[in-house]
């Protein structure tokens, strides 16, 4: 079946060579090589349904297991990740909300001990998940990853970069050029991609 865009031109399964994926995760990421559509008359390039979802979920264990304090945008992704509000993500650690909100509005750092909560909190939800348990593994490193000390003050984690979807995740220091998302007026399912890991360095 046909996929049309808003333009009235056709979308085609391609392989993207770089897709901005940060409004989408609302914190820097970059896919290379990533399964998407392209638009064959606007150029325009969008992701399926099933590769977002896939995505999404890979960005929450890539971040659980960053080495570093979370930063504002961080924290909020991953509260995002577990479908909570920031009440209901406050009521479960027990806390006050307006200390989830000055988190995620960058007015303070979040404590080593919340940092290490709301990572453990996201790493049982994905031991809940059937198919989707996480190794022994990517647990110790979701769980030593929470520094004890502060990051610098205004310091900014770099951008995560997924590449190439055979199975590396990592941080990128470099940005990469981007092809802008658009939207087409009807997502098409595909398979899932392959498995996602963290790459070491």
């Amino acid at each position: 079946m046909t996929t049309k865009c808003e333009c009235g031109g056709t979308l085609k399964a391609v392989k993207l060579d770089s897709f901005d994926f940060t409004p989408l995760a609302g914190m820097p990421v970059t896919l290379i090589g990533v399964p998407g559509l392209q638009c064959s008359k606007c150029k325009g390039a969008t992701l399926e349904g099933e590769i977002i979802n896939f995505v999404t979920q890979a960005l929450a264990s890539v971040v659980a297991r960053q080495p570093g304090r979370l930063s504002s945008e961080q924290a909020r992704y991953l509260r995002k990740h577990l479908r909570l509000t920031q009440q209901a993500l406050s009521d479960r650690m027990g806390i006050a909300r307006e200390t989830v909100a000055d988190w995620e509005r960058g007015e303070n750092t979040i404590s080593a001990q919340h940092d290490l909560m709301l990572r453990a909190i996201v790493v049982a939800q994905m031991m809940g998940a059937p198919g989707k348990a996480p190794k022994r593994q990517e647990v110790v490193e979701a769980i030593s990853a929470a520094r004890l000390t502060e990051p610098p003050k205004g310091s900014v984690p770099p951008p995560v970069v997924i590449d190439s979807f055979l199975g590396k995740s990592r941080p990128a220091s470099t940005r990469h050029s981007s092809v802008g998302a658009h939207k087409p007026s009807k997502a098409v399912s595909k398979g899932e991609p392959k498995s996602l890991r963290r790459a070491a360095g």
